[in-house]
């Protein structure tokens, strides 16, 4: 059965050359503290996250990353990034890359502002059907693909591998 749903969608969009240079400026409005989450090495490799990291510097905003997130992120590794994100002090989060690293932040985002693991909220969690809430960390997307859309919605796609379940989370808070 389909349930009843309202759709809102309370995003920013910045976008032109050169406008990477303002991400500072940004996320210094939610945070002194961003946590760059990518899949994988790439953008590390390529030199895109250390620039990020000059950045965010330049406006007083200290960063870490966590890269150990797969296309198709999976619970465990979103749960993994908020334990980082909680030691590294995080209160934002930068999803940079496509669909999969932006997914990842905001189940990170929820995982570490409400101190569970991000199953609990996603529709058939553990205990499940938990909603985020304002105590959701903020999320700054920085989109490289033209894919899914994640960039500009508050609903992520997380598997399970233990479950084998691939539901949809969200949020007015993510």
């Amino acid at each position: 059965m389909i349930k009843n749903f309202d759709y809102f969608v309370p995003v920013k969009v910045i976008f032109g050359a050169g406008r990477l240079e303002e991400t500072g400026t940004y996320v210094s409005q939610y945070g002194k503290k961003a946590l760059i989450v990518t899949t994988g090495p790439f953008f590390k490799e390529i030199g895109l996250v250390d620039r990020i990291i000059k950045i965010l510097e330049k406006s007083g905003v200290e960063s870490a990353h966590f890269g150990d997130v797969s296309p198709n992120p999976f619970t465990n590794q979103v749960d993994a990034g908020a334990q980082f994100g909680k030691e590294f002090g995080c209160d934002v989060l930068i999803g940079l890359g496509g669909g999969s690293a932006i997914d990842a932040a905001k189940g990170i985002a929820i995982a570490i502002g409400h101190n569970a693991p991000v199953w609990d909220y996603c529709p058939s969690g553990d205990p499940g059907d938990l909603t985020a809430t304002i105590k959701t960390h903020p999320i700054i997307a920085i989109t490289t693909t033209s894919g899914t859309g994640s960039r500009i919605t508050p609903y992520a796609v997380i598997a399970n591998p233990e479950t084998k379940e691939k539901p949809g989370l969200g949020s007015d808070f993510t």
